[in-house]
């Protein structure tokens, strides 16, 4: 029953994706912790709550149904919008019906995001994504924020029904932290030519702990990345050239997990030198401006004393974010001339741009039916 549901619903999603693309709006999910005395934590004027839904202290962790210990209640608001009030209702729409429709073994798994006394249909959809997205209420570095932004709704959930086979008779939600492809067996060569390293299979621990690395470069040129057609982000220890064979036999699926990687690696493989993307298009994508000046020329902004000020308050978060990212890669990757965290994966030392140590392309075949490492633009 619930398969032919979702068959539809994701039909839905992918027309609400198509029809509401340009108006992007966003999730963005309060748990302002134990010590808060503001109820409701939000502005009423200006955001609407559209479901109470947890989020995971630790997103490493197994999440359990013994909420107390493993999440902490948080608020599920979208600002308020003219221009995307059409989106986010039909959201929150295709959202509860999502949620309502959830196999009862799904719902067991995402107990612990879910309040107790508040389980709307609405909140075990956003649980969901939550757990998808793979974060939680602290940064890398350990500091409790609080926050967590659901990115692409549309498109987010239309994979979240087809990783969690919800159209297919038995659906499940994939182990988190493995990453979309298999840990590489004990033994596996990943080294360029003659300078080889090795991958260890981890089992079930978590895997890209610092001491543990899934991949080891000499530095962070002599890493490559490439975005598969299943948009798995697989990793080689090799200088690649632009439209060289890619040895997709011998690559390390990274499990970056994330709207933020998702949207950054896009970027990079899109750019010209596949190592550059422009502050411009991370401030939008990453949802930091308004509406209202997300669409305007950055040159117009600098003329524009309010939403300059902008502008330099989102520079911090993205400053901010970058170092979040540069963190999280090192968990999974060890640069050998990166020992004392001196040579950064991920820099914004360029005013307009963030650039990358390594190099990003998609995977494209060629004529012959073989992976090429970039060469042609596309989009997914």
């Amino acid at each position: 029953m619930s398969q032919e549901v979702f068959r539809q619903l994701s039909t839905e999603f992918q027309r609400a994706w198509c029809e509401f693309g340009r108006s992007p709006f966003i999730i963005e999910i309060v748990a302002p912790g134990f010590m808060s005395t503001d109820y409701p934590p939000y502005d009423r004027e200006k955001y609407e709550l559209l479901a109470q839904v947890c989020l995971p202290l630790d997103s490493s962790q197994k999440i359990t149904a013994d909420h107390k210990n493993s999440t902490i209640c948080g608020f599920a608001l979208v600002k308020k919008n003219d221009h995307t009030k059409a989106a986010s209702e039909t959201f929150a729409d295709l959202c509860r019906r999502a949620g309502a429709a959830l196999p009862h073994q799904v719902r067991d798994d995402l107990a612990g995001l879910v309040h107790w006394d508040m389980p709307e249909p609405a909140s075990w959809w956003l649980a969901l994504l939550v757990y998808l997205s793979g974060g939680s209420a602290y940064s890398a570095d350990g500091r409790y924020h609080g926050t967590l932004q659901l990115l692409r709704l549309f498109l987010s959930s239309c994979d979240a029904i087809d990783r969690c086979g919800l159209t297919k008779d038995d659906p499940k939600l994939p182990v988190f932290g493995a990453g979309d492809g298999e840990e590489p067996e004990e033994g596996v060569s990943i080294g360029k030519g003659e300078q080889e390293t090795t991958a260890t299979n981890r089992g079930k621990s978590a895997p890209g702990h610092s001491s543990h690395p899934l991949i080891v470069v000499k530095s962070w040129g002599d890493l490559a990345i490439g975005i598969d057609m299943d948009s798995s982000f697989l990793a080689v220890s090799s200088v690649l050239e632009l439209g060289s064979v890619f040895p997709k036999e011998r690559a390390i699926p990274l499990p970056l997990k994330g709207e933020r990687w998702k949207t950054l690696l896009y970027l990079l493989a899109r750019s010209d030198d596949g190592n550059t993307a422009k502050t411009e298009d991370l401030f939008r994508e990453f949802g930091y401006l308004t509406t209202s000046i997300s669409r305007r020329d950055l040159e117009e902004i600098r003329n524009d004393v309010g939403a300059l000020n902008q502008i330099k308050t989102v520079n911090g978060r993205l400053t901010s974010a970058i170092g979040d990212l540069s963190r999280q890669l090192r968990r999974f990757v060890s640069a050998e001339n990166d020992v004392k965290r001196k040579c950064v994966p991920l820099s914004k030392a360029e005013k307009d741009a963030v650039k990358s140590g390594f190099m990003c392309r998609y995977l494209l075949k060629d004529s012959d039916g073989k992976l090429r490492f970039g060469e042609v633009k596309t989009t997914f």
